[in-house]
């Protein structure tokens, strides 16, 4: 249907059929042309599009929003719940904005208007997050042909600077480690001081993966840090790897292994596979206990507050500060060697733990 609604502007509405509901469903255009048959040329365009090659096997999912909750919800089992959680506040923040956009007729130009300016007051990025997770699921939906190929030609993403991470020096990290002794779980701490370990890994390390003859740890498991959900395997492929330990490091795990090994409060269904580093009744320990007993070391040390997480930033820079060749200190951290030189390529000037 074509209507003229003056000084040319015209509406040009499409007929769909109808939903489950018995409802009517139509796409409906202001297009401006100076002649009728410019407009019915645009007409026969969408007919074409919408109608006679339908892109998408599944009608009922015709807006982007619609599309944002299917993805999710399709892809809840393959993700981590703490990705889950990330893209399900990307999803709200969204939909009010992009959800309303027609998958079949989806352009870049649509997606760059409907998203500039909206999220001025976040930082650059997490601004950036957002844009990426939308070329994610748009990228999706092209795959299933439910949106048109060309969907994302034309898409801006902002940029966001590298931010300079706050580290600690070698000297600070020495400082550091003198100062651990007498904490309940000053050994996690260690461990991450001297492995470049993620948090996670070193929570869900288990016994069965502590090698006291050859002083070596695997990392195979991880330790969600908010759901303390114990997964069986490592963040990525990559992240799968054995680290030789230092000597004083191996005694500390063998004294922690005696105590639990005498104290009756421990319980564990598999002792040979239970945590190395878990509460008196035998679950695992909070990351917010190990925050606690951070910020009692840092102000014991003298040292100005970083994140738990900059140890492991601490830890590459100082490898490579030194000279460490890339593919060494990729292998100890668990990276791909390409991320640890795009992350730190401006340091670069065995996979055995620090020795201080």
């Amino acid at each position: 249907m074509i209507a003229n609604k003056g000084k040319g502007k015209w509406l040009i509405r499409i007929y769909l059929g109808r939903g489950d509901d018995g409802k009517r469903k139509d796409y409906s255009e202001t297009f401006y042309a100076p002649i009728k048959s410019l407009v019915q040329e645009r007409e026969l365009e969408l007919k074409k599009k919408l109608i006679y090659q339908k892109a998408g096997p599944s009608q009922e999912i015709m807006y982007l929003g619609e599309y944002l909750d299917y993805w999710l919800e399709n892809n809840k089992d393959s993700i981590r719940d703490s990705s889950y959680a990330t893209y399900s506040g990307f999803v709200r923040r969204l939909n009010p904005i992009i959800g309303h956009l027609s998958l079949w007729t989806l352009s870049a130009e649509q997606l760059n208007n409907a998203l500039t300016g909206q999220f001025n007051s976040l930082q650059d990025r997490s601004k950036k997050n957002l844009y990426d997770f939308t070329r994610t699921v748009v990228r999706s939906a092209i795959e299933s042909r439910r949106a048109p190929q060309d969907a994302l030609c034309g898409f801006r993403i902002p940029r966001a600077a590298k931010k300079e991470r706050d580290v600690f020096t070698e000297t600070d990290l020495k400082n550091l480690l003198s100062n651990l002794q007498g904490y309940r779980y000053g050994l996690v701490l260690r461990l991450l001081a001297v492995t470049g370990a993620r948090a996670g890994e070193i929570l869900g390390l288990c016994w069965d993966l502590v090698d006291f003859e050859r002083k070596t740890i695997t990392i195979e498991r991880t330790l969600n840090l908010q759901s303390n959900i114990l997964y069986d395997e490592p963040k990525t492929a990559n992240s799968r790897r054995t680290i030789t330990l230092d000597d004083e490091t191996i005694g500390m795990l063998v004294e922690l292994r005696a105590q639990q090994n005498k104290s009756k409060k421990v319980v564990s269904i598999e002792k040979e596979k239970s945590l190395v580093f878990q509460t008196q009744n035998g679950n695992s320990v909070r990351y917010s206990s190990i925050q606690k007993t951070w910020k009692y070391v840092l102000k014991k040390s003298n040292l100005h507050y970083i994140r738990i997480h900059d140890i492991r930033h601490s830890v590459i820079t100082l490898l490579l500060n030194k000279g460490v060749p890339v593919i060494q200190v990729a292998a100890l951290v668990g990276q791909d060697v390409n991320t640890t030189t795009g992350k730190y390529a401006h340091k670069l000037k065995v996979s055995d733990a620090l020795h201080f």
